[in-house]
């Protein structure tokens, strides 16, 4: 398609994508004068993190948080031993969660109005000199018998009732966290991994640290495990955000009883719901796109490789860790295990002075340094506060 005059746009500057990085892409615009509108295909702007993602999980992750340390409050004799820990009223939970994650929604609306940026909704025909394609992702089931019975991350947030019993599958940082929240807040929880350990990219002192301490509380993990089908006596149409009775099966020969199963196995972009085709944009097999494919139409950094080696990382599980540089391991590949000198210790955190020895979390440091100059290029902790 031959470009347009300029005056001929209806703007200067379109932003498909209302979630954090096309907001701050449309409001830096328009406040440098451009005439932009940016398009949400949700009903409200903030994207993952604000409606489906951090926030709403922090707000999970303190309410678990809360919970342990009622059971804290015993040992602190703040409240009798036979005292029993009131039930979780999920539903009321999440009918506050989501009051909140409203206010934050009609911030952002306020936000962009007050710089002047078009927010638009539903579908139309606009031109633009200028496109950014900032949609997210979201999250992927597997591809196996009775996935459909299975929820995923945003379907975490749907639940209107705390499950019995549930596993979690998957070993990344989203699988860590949703299960500590569902163990702390009463539920049997697994966890199934495909290899030995969740957090595998992480640096030894933190998943070495996580996987003892989930076994230790009572989280089995299933691991060198895949989930090769789900199976249900429930007759549909089914109600996701109501637990009910499934069968797993698994690739170890194992069945496994439980009544929410959770994939936090990966994303995908949501590039295959903008018509990237039709404006004659290269995508790869992962939805990236060829970013000099079209002129005029931007998504992402040039080489698109963002390189995270400086970039500081929390993981909000029980107990939560942070990582930042280099693993131990990486530091060897990169400058040779002569050149590094590791410092770590563990311990248990003075909270837990009061509390009998198999109440006590774990905590653990490590600094990686490199050089005769002993260069700090990684640090990673796991423990109470590192979060």
């Amino acid at each position: 398609m031959s470009p347009l005059p300029k005056h001929q746009y209806d703007y200067d500057l379109l932003v498909i994508g209302g979630g954090s990085g096309g907001l701050g892409c449309a409001r830096r615009a328009a406040q440098y004068g451009a005439k932009v509108g940016i398009i949400e295909r949700t009903p409200v702007l903030g994207g993952t993190c604000v409606n489906v993602g951090c926030v709403p999980k922090k707000v999970m992750w303190h309410a678990a948080d809360v919970r342990e340390k009622m059971r804290a409050a015993v040992h602190y004799c703040q409240t009798p031993e036979s005292t029993k820990l009131p039930e979780v009223d999920w539903l009321k939970l999440k009918e506050k969660r989501d009051g909140y994650i409203t206010r934050l929604n009609g911030i952002y609306e306020r936000n962009v109005k007050n710089d002047k940026v078009d927010y638009l909704k539903g579908t139309r025909r606009l031109t633009a000199e200028k496109i950014v394609i900032a949609v997210g992702g979201r999250p992927v089931l597997p591809e196996i018998e009775g996935a459909e019975l299975g929820i995923d991350s945003d379907g975490f947030f749907a639940l209107e009732a705390l499950p019995r019993r549930v596993a979690v599958v998957g070993a990344g940082y989203i699988a860590v966290e949703l299960a500590g929240i569902f163990h702390a807040m009463g539920a049997e929880t697994h966890l199934i991994v495909r290899q030995n350990q969740p957090l595998r990219t992480f640096d030894s002192i933190i998943r070495d640290t996580l996987t003892d301490h989930m076994e230790h509380i009572g989280i089995p993990i299933h691991k060198h495990s895949q989930v090769i089908k789900l199976s249900t006596s429930e007759k549909g149409p089914y109600n996701l955000a109501k637990p009910f009775p499934k069968t797993i099966e698994t690739s170890g020969g194992e069945k496994i009883e439980v009544d929410c199963v959770l994939f936090a196995i990966g994303r995908k972009p949501l590039s295959d719901l903008v018509g990237c085709d039709k404006a004659g944009v290269r995508l790869d097999s992962k939805g990236k796109r060829d970013r000099d494919s079209v002129i005029g139409l931007y998504g992402g950094v040039k080489d698109d490789k963002i390189s995270y080696e400086n970039i500081a990382t929390v993981v909000f599980s029980h107990p939560p860790c942070a990582t930042v540089g280099l693993t131990e391991e990486e530091a060897h590949e990169k400058y040779g295990k002569e050149s590094i000198k590791v410092y770590q210790s563990k311990f248990k955190a003075m909270y837990y002075s009061m509390m009998p020895e198999e109440e006590k979390e774990p905590t653990g440091m490590k600094l990686v340094c490199w050089g005769p100059d002993e260069k700090i290029v990684g640090i990673h902790m796991i423990g109470l506060g590192t979060g």
